[in-house]
């Protein structure tokens, strides 16, 4: 049987324990926005985020926004169902820029929003990844991003994020400006959804001597196998062709094992007709375990896909509790 592939945390409970929903919802790590006009301004400390095309009564009027996520908690592996990009659009200023299309491109080299200006621009994809129309009123608006994220998580390129542009040119005067907030808003910050067909939900009591009981969902994984582990710490730990972020110890090795039936029930199996599975974790009552944190995961095992392992599932990390 294939060893179990797990990244770092996707949910940190502490207290009781509370269902994954199977959409992972991350906030940026960095964003901001270069200004031509201004191109020694850094404005990453700012709670707004401007957007403008360069083209006015002259060529140096362009304003782009640019936004990075930490996506390490997706597991390396993982299928990706839909990802996509949310800033809050909240004013306009000079014309209105209704209907305008705001393009999304992928991000190729390092930034840092506390240093980052129109003259240390990163360098991006002129290809846009997706576009989306400004809309009438002010609300959210969104970008697909979904095959940046996949290839972000496989490893195929690096994660440096997106840049939104306005890219039709204008060509006269009051320019179209569009102000969306930033992370260092009150509220209404851009955040990055993703959606994982594979996902664990969980219930119980994290204490010593309580239980703790996981249910997979796998719709498109009915009738294969499963397999389910737990760790303690972090890592990275390579296995076959795959990362396990999380350090080597007992309670891993030995829930793939089956050494330790007493800590794992139902840690392996077959997903049913409805695509679900479950497998329960009986932490030892020993008081010394009050305030370790236990990650843990499913995989669902295909002979024909790659490594073994078809689907893998968000992380559940939760915090033992007196």
């Amino acid at each position: 049987m294939k060893h179990l592939a797990i990244c770092s945390i996707l949910l940190l409970v502490v207290g009781t324990v509370v269902p994954a929903q199977g959409i992972e919802t991350l906030n940026p790590s960095h964003d901001t926005f270069i200004d031509q006009y201004g191109p020694n301004n850094i404005n990453g400390t700012k709670s707004a985020i401007c957007v403008r095309n360069m083209y006015g009564s002259g060529a140096r009027w362009e304003l782009d926004g640019l936004f990075k996520f930490d996506i390490h908690s997706i597991p390396k592996g993982a299928a990706i169902a839909a990802a996509k990009l949310y800033v809050y659009y909240y004013r306009w200023h000079d014309t209105n820029p209704k209907g305008r299309t705001l393009t999304c491109h992928r991000i190729t080299s390092t930034w840092d929003e506390k240093s980052v200006n129109w003259n240390t621009r990163p360098k991006y994809d002129t290809v846009s990844t997706s576009g989306a129309p400004v809309p009438a009123s002010y609300t959210w608006m969104s970008w697909d991003v979904a095959v940046d994220v996949r290839d972000f998580v496989n490893g195929t390129k690096t994660n440096h994020g997106w840049q939104i542009m306005d890219l039709k040119k204008w060509g006269t005067v009051n320019i179209p400006m569009m102000y969306f907030y930033s992370r260092e808003f009150t509220s209404l910050r851009p955040y990055l959804e993703i959606a994982l067909p594979t996902h664990l939900a969980v219930s119980g009591s994290p204490r010593p001597g309580g239980t703790v009981t996981f249910g997979l969902t796998a719709v498109n994984d009915k009738g294969l196998a499963y397999q389910v582990g737990s760790s303690f710490g972090t890592g990275p730990i390579p296995i076959d062709s795959r990362e396990i972020l999380l350090s080597v110890d007992p309670l891993l090795l030995v829930s793939l094992s089956g050494a330790l039936p007493g800590i794992f029930e139902k840690y392996t199996g077959f997903i049913d007709a409805q695509g679900k599975a479950g497998a329960a974790l009986k932490i030892p009552g020993h008081q010394g375990l009050i305030g370790l944190k236990i990650h843990t995961a499913f995989v669902t095992l295909s002979g024909s896909a790659p490594s073994g392992v078809k689907s893998i599932s968000n992380t559940f990390s939760l915090s033992i509790m007196k």
